[in-house]
Order: structure tokens, then sequence, then C-alpha cells
């Protein structure tokens, strides 16, 4: 049969029969999962957007005034210029019905981009600062935000950054690079674990550790070395969850609300030609005698700080001290958290910073901790944001007029160190490496007495609120007279003497009483001062014991008084 086929049979029975043969061996040997012939597929562009797509697409929304007048033949929406291509994607301005605003488009961001038959990461509806609150901006990208991979950090090759200049952060959905001011600024950061919430605060730290003059605090509680690239820099340096890491960055919080009084009254003493507007400048912080350079404090996952039942209280007192006055005087605190709450996240903290960004988050009350009061209500929600698919992508409150979709710059462990390097060499070449960095440890603080002994030095039982020491409980009235007799004591001849020439240092008083000096004579004692320390039925200090002076005559001038410090 197969050789007639070949040989005897017509030219057309030989096509048919060959056509026979190759779709039965065809059906036999394909895959079980896959057909024998498949749909012609022919890959296109990305669809140019129409003003009749978003005519449709904004009737679909669910807003009424926009649904009633399309189905009246009406757009709806007026177009008050023509759509156009802007970076990757395309650009509408349009004027919202009146009565309906930006936000109301924003909540229904979702059905906006069902309605365009885009993927949600590529429509993006944001406001116009310039114009009214009716205005919308609708921008539809070519490609989903979260596959745009790496955003690469421009400073990852620069030799040097200036941190009064903005420190680059990221790109938003239309690709233009966003920056973020540090000078001036404190910055918050939060999201669920795992959305790069760390990843952006190695990128601010490593844009201030590119200025050599910055003194950096890096204080990383989590424990996982996030940031030990950068502790060759650091003035202060801690990475750890247990106790001692969390006093430790308790402690750098006391000594920054210190260093906050010391800059207020230095600068307060500028001259005005010099300083006119009563905060550091690029000029003011150059001058290294005033040491007034500016001083960036890095709190890495601060809810384990500020929830501690031992330290918290105290630690978020003194941010919120920092974070209302040092922001003129050059102190700067990034803080990062991944559980905002009333708890973790005291409200006098999180009301009172003036650059925030929110990756995702889990609710309403969150989004608002981080991006501020009614946030959400106005349609900037940190909670559209996909778990991992965006990580990386937030919204960026402060650092421009109106809150704004960021992608982050990431930069690895390797190009953190890369970059720490080269901030080193900045430093050794600058002579501003210090501290930490120095391999010194950091200074003990000494716990100021609070109350007095006769062992204490006179600065101790000198001081005003020395009642209640010596077995006179404060607010007695031997308390109040014992002070009266030692502030008379002070202006006397021989306690000036005396007072004089001691050592600069207080050894302590010696074990027995040295005797008055010659050319000053003894003063009558206050009989009234004896009876209130005998009384009081501890033994009299040797503050009570002092002579009393007799008040100088009309017209004559009293010695001068010597005080110790």
């Amino acid at each position: 049969m197969g050789l007639f086929l070949v040989f005897g049979a017509e030219p057309m029975t030989q096509v048919i029969a060959a056509v026979v043969a190759v779709l039965t061996l065809g059906w036999l040997g394909a895959p079980a999962d896959a057909p024998l012939a498949t749909r012609a597929v022919i890959k296109t562009e990305v669809q140019k957007l129409t003003s009749d797509i978003v005519v449709k697409a904004m009737a679909s929304i669910g807003i009424g005034q926009i649904a009633s007048a399309v189905a009246k033949g009406q757009d709806g929406i007026k177009f008050v210029a023509p759509i156009t291509r802007e970076g990757p994607g395309w650009r509408a301005d349009i004027d919202l019905p009146l009565g309906v605003t930006v936000a109301d488009v924003a909540d229904r961001r979702a059905r906006l981009a069902s309605g365009l038959r885009r993927p949600l990461g590529c429509v993006w509806p944001d406001a116009d600062p310039s114009e009214h609150e009716g205005r919308l901006i609708l921008w539809v990208g070519d490609r989903d935000l979260s596959k745009t991979g790496i955003v690469k950090w421009p400073l990852a090759n620069a030799s040097k950054h200036d941190v009064f200049k903005r420190i680059p952060f990221g790109i938003d959905p239309r690709g233009r690079a966003q920056s973020v001011p540090m000078i001036q600024h404190n910055i918050l950061i939060g999201s669920l674990p795992g959305q790069g919430k760390t990843a952006s605060v190695r990128v601010l730290s490593c844009g201030a550790a590119m200025d050599p003059s910055v003194e950096l605090w890096l204080h990383e509680n989590k424990g996982t070395g996030d940031l030990d690239s950068l502790e060759c820099v650091s003035h202060r340096f801690v990475s750890g969850i247990d106790d001692d890491s969390i006093k430790y960055a308790a402690d750098s919080l006391k000594l920054l609300r210190e260093e906050v009084m010391r800059r207020a009254a230095a600068i307060k003493k500028l001259p005005r030609d010099l300083c006119p507007d009563k905060r550091v400048t690029r000029t003011i912080a150059d001058k290294r005698s005033l040491k007034l350079w500016p001083l960036v404090g890095v709190f890495d996952e601060c809810q384990n700080l500020f929830a501690h039942p031992k330290y918290g209280k105290q630690a978020g007192d003194d941010a919120e001290f920092i974070i209302k006055l040092g922001r003129a005087l050059g102190v700067i605190l990034i803080l990062a958290t991944q559980r905002p709450d009333k708890d973790s996240l005291p409200t006098g903290i999180s009301g009172n910073v003036s650059i925030r960004f929110a990756l995702k988050v889990a609710g309403q009350v969150e989004n608002d901790m981080i991006l501020g009061t009614s946030a959400y209500k106005n349609g900037v929600r940190a909670t559209s944001f996909r778990p991992e698919i965006d990580a990386g992508n937030g919204y960026l409150a402060g650092a421009t007029a109106l809150p704004v979709v960021v992608r982050t710059a990431y930069l690895d462990d390797n190009a953190t160190h890369a970059i720490a390097q080269r901030a080193h060499a900045l430093r050794k070449a600058a002579g501003t490496l210090s501290g930490h960095a120095l391999g010194r440890k950091p200074r003990a603080r000494r716990a100021r007495p609070t109350t007095c002994s006769p062992t204490s030095p006179p600065s101790c039982r000198r001081r005003k609120s020395g009642c209640g020491t010596s077995g006179s409980p404060p607010g007695s009235r031997s308390c109040g007279r014992r002070s009266t007799a030692a502030g008379r004591a002070r202006t006397s001849p021989a306690r000036s003497s005396r007072t004089a020439s001691r050592p600069a240092t207080w050894p302590g008083p010696p074990t027995t009483a040295p005797a008055p000096p010659a050319a000053a004579s003894p003063a009558p004692t206050s009989r009234r001062r004896l009876r209130s320390v005998t009384k009081s039925g501890a033994p009299p200090s040797p503050e009570g014991l002092l002579p009393v002076a007799r008040r100088p005559a009309t017209g004559s001038t009293p010695a001068s008084t010597v005080h110790s410090t």
C-alpha cells in the first residue's frame, strides 16, 4: 500500500496521504499536556492612553458625579491638556467634577487600575500642588514600579558629599530622582518587617557619612549587624538588643540632650554677621573651634528602646526634646521602627518629626502614626503596598510639597563597606575621626549625689538644694535657717580667705580642723545657728560650724567671694 501511494497513485492522492500521515504522527507524538497547534501570539507595545480609555475607567470607579455624567453622554471630567508621554508612561491632566478631590480617586486606585486594564503598580493618581484640590495628574506607567529592579544610588561612586545639600534617596514612579534634606530636619521611617526599612536607613546613613564634617552616632538595636560597615566612621556605635545595648542607646539620647543645650548657649553667643538666623550653617560647621558641626544620631529598631521597661520613658522624653530643639542646632535624629504605636513610638516624637517615610504598614493607625494625622483620610495610604512585592516602595512626606511614592535606592553590605572606607579616608585626612572610630571607650557618666555628707566637696554642700542633709528634712525651719546662715557666711573675709586657699580639686575635708589664717580674725558665731543644729539631733556639719560675718559698715566694700568649681 505504501509503495502504491508513493509510485502509482495520483499526485493529489499522494498529497492527501502525506498530510494525513503527518497529522497522525504529530498526534501520536504530542505531549499529553500540550496541543498539536497553538494560537499565534504577536507581542505589541503597551497600549497608548487615550481620553476615551480614561473616561471609561473614571466612570467605573464608583464616583457618582462622573458616572452620572458619562451615562448622559458627557465626559464627566475635563482634560486641561493633551495626554502626553512622560518618562516611561503616559500623563493625563484632569479637572474633576465640583466637590470631587484627588483623594477620592486615590482611594479607588485599585478600581481605576482595573478600569484601565493595567497592573496596580502602573497606575498613580497624584495631586498638582500648584493647582486646586480637584486637579488630578494621572500617570500610567508602562511597567509595574516593583519590577523596575534595583535602583542605583547616585553617590555610590562619589568621592564626597555635602550634607547641607539634599541626599539622593530613590526614584518616583515616573523615574524622577527623589532626595531628602537632612539639615534642620528629623526623619521617621516605619514599615512592617521585611519591607526595606533598614535599607532606607543605610542609604541616609551613607549619605551623612560621605561628609567628613558629620559626627555619626549609630545605634542598631536589632543585633543583626546591618550597619556594622559604618562602625569605622562612628563616634558612638552599638549593635544589639540586650539590656546593655539598650542602655547605651538611652545614654546616647541623654548625651545628645546635653549637647543640644550646649549648642543653644554657643549659638546665642555668636555674632549676628556670622549667625543671623540662629541656626547652624555650612560656614559655622566648618569652624571646628565652635564644635557646631552636624551631628546625626541613627536609631534603628527604636521600638526596642522606647518600649523598654527601664530606659524607655526617659529615652522618649530625651528624643522629643532633641527633635523639638535640635534641628536648628545641627543635631539630627533618624528613627526607624517596625511597630508604630503609642507605646513603642511616643506621640511627642511622631507628632514633631518633619520628614516621614512609610513603606508597607498594616492599617490606618500605623499609617497615620508614621505619615501624620489624617494621612489615610487624604488618600496617602501605605497600606496599599503589597507585602514583599512592593518592598522598597513607600510614601515620602515632608521632603516635597506633597507626599510622593518613592522606590528607594539599594545598597548591599559590600557597597556600604566600600562607601564606609572612603568616608573613613575622608575623615582621616580631615582629622575628624573621633570616639568609637578611634577605639575610645564611652565616657562613664558620674551620678550626681542627691544628698550631702561631711565628706562631700564644698560644691555639693553649697548648693541651694542642700537642705535635707545632715539630719534636717527639706522644708524644715532649721533647714531654711542653715541655708540662710551659710549664705551669710560666704561673704565673710575669713570664709573668703579659706576658700581661696583651697586647691582646685577638692580632696575632701581634712582629718583635723586647720588653724585659721593669722591675718583674718575669727568672726563671732551665730547662737541661733548653733541652737538649730543642736536641736536637729545630728552632729553639726563643717558647713554648720562656719562663722557668720557681721554686716559691713555703711559705705564699706565687702570682700569678694571666690567660688571653687
